[in-house]
């Protein structure tokens, strides 16, 4: 009896060994064999990420070739730059009343609102008021160490104000010397004359330093009427006054040679009254609106305003007031 428990016994360990093994051995050759794994996803993470700490595509600028390119102002830079446009410059800001003198980029053409500009890190002071947007002549070019530029949105950090991007600004934090920077431009032609100087004088000793910068720039108004090639003799056209229609064979324009003068405009203002045009004279006395001999061949359904010839009498002279470049002087 003792006999057959006994022989049970080993033979159900010899069993258990067996199968024991088997298992054993099938997990050895599984694992040498190679699987190849085409993709892992995970649902679920405890992987710490920052998104404001992201990979950011960033362009830098550095202080030489600032140098290089001979700017007096950052934006004339960055107007350079393919992913950058200029928001309001004094080349584009004649019609503006409250913008003349201002500089403001602008990244991919949302606007300069869209653009935050920041100062080592931190916003600046916008230009004008009820406005965030940065004037750059604020910020003198030679005390500027690089500039950051980022075009890839910035908005879910910064605010709807980065949009379009960040450009951020760092300026120097350690000099030792002095510095002077003096450049000028003088146009074949007259007007648009341009002045820049810098000085910089630092000094480092042991547990500090100081810094002292002064800028100083002049742009000279480019006036149109001071370029004898744009307003003195234009060559321009004029509807032509026997054309009756798209299908008799005469031009519908006609070369006119000579200087335009505005119609519709005169520095008193003018307006209509009776079906009579008025304006008024040095003392402010009501008087009739003189076209002097009468307005140029013009499109009676266009809505371009109206000129007249060389001879004019209230009318304004076209390009008069009116400028490629506004003046700008300014201290930094």
């Amino acid at each position: 009896m003792i006999n057959n428990k006994v022989s049970k016994a080993v033979r159900l360990a010899i069993a258990f060994g067996a199968a024991s093994t088997a298992i054993l051995a099938s997990t050895v050759v599984s694992a040498e064999e190679k699987t190849e794994v085409e993709r892992i996803q995970v649902t679920g993470s405890k992987i710490k990420r920052i998104a404001a700490t992201a990979p950011t595509p960033v362009v830098v600028i550095s202080r030489v070739e600032l140098e290089n390119a001979g700017v007096s102002n950052v934006n004339d830079f960055l107007s350079e730059m393919p992913a950058a446009e200029v928001g309001l410059s004094p080349e584009n800001s004649n019609n503006y009343i409250y913008a003349n003198g201002l500089n403001t980029t602008d990244l991919r053409g949302l606007g300069s609102s869209r653009t935050l500009v920041l100062v080592n890190g931190r916003r600046f002071i916008g230009g004008s008021a009820g406005d965030n947007t940065v004037d750059l002549n604020n910020i003198a070019t030679s005390m500027i160490e690089r500039i950051e530029i980022s075009t890839g949105g910035a908005s879910a950090v910064y605010g709807a104000d980065a949009v379009a991007g960040v450009v951020n600004i760092i300026t120097r934090t350690s000099f030792d010397g002095i510095e002077i920077d003096a450049a000028t431009t003088r146009p074949f032609e007259g007007g648009g004359e341009q002045t820049f100087a810098s000085l910089v004088l630092g000094k480092e000793f042991d547990g500090g330093g100081f810094i002292f910068n002064y800028d100083f720039a002049d742009q000279k108004q480019m006036a149109k009427r001071d370029k004898s090639w744009w307003y003195d003799n234009p060559v321009s056209s004029v509807p032509n006054p026997n054309n009756t229609s798209g299908k008799d064979g005469i031009p519908a324009n006609i070369p006119y040679e000579g200087k335009k003068h505005f119609g519709l405009y005169d520095e008193s203002s003018e307006f209509d009254l009776g079906g009579k045009k008025w304006t008024f004279d040095d003392n402010l006395a009501l008087r009739p609106y003189d076209i002097g001999s009468g307005y140029l061949p013009s499109d009676p359904t266009s809505s371009v305003y109206k000129y007249y010839g060389d001879e004019f009498k209230d009318g304004i002279e076209e390009g008069d007031n009116e400028f490629f470049r506004t003046p700008l002087t300014r201290h930094t």
